[in-house]
């Protein structure tokens, strides 16, 4: 995710983000539909409401924990994996 915008005239809330694969193009897409229910690969999956981690407000799956100066340190993968994959 790069960023939240919103709409210059419905005022409609939008999620900035980059393809993951592909040609890892930028899109911007209703911040609805990372709230609500959504299908991949055919199965229902509820998308997280928007979480604290540190001084970062999530609105997607988002991990965090406190680097060594005690600061919020973001997780981010190191390698892509398919849609659906499990996470250990």
């Amino acid at each position: 995710m790069i960023g939240i915008a919103k709409h210059s005239e419905t005022l409609e809330v939008f999620v900035i983000y980059q393809a993951r694969y592909g040609d890892r193009q930028i899109w911007a897409r209703p911040l609805k539909l990372f709230t609500d229910t959504v299908k991949v690969n055919d199965e229902a999956v509820i998308n997280l409401k928007p979480k604290q981690i540190g001084p970062f407000i999530s609105e997607v799956l988002t991990l965090g924990t406190n680097d060594v100066h005690g600061e919020v340190s973001l997780i981010k993968p190191d390698d892509q994996a398919p849609i659906g994959s499990r996470m250990y």
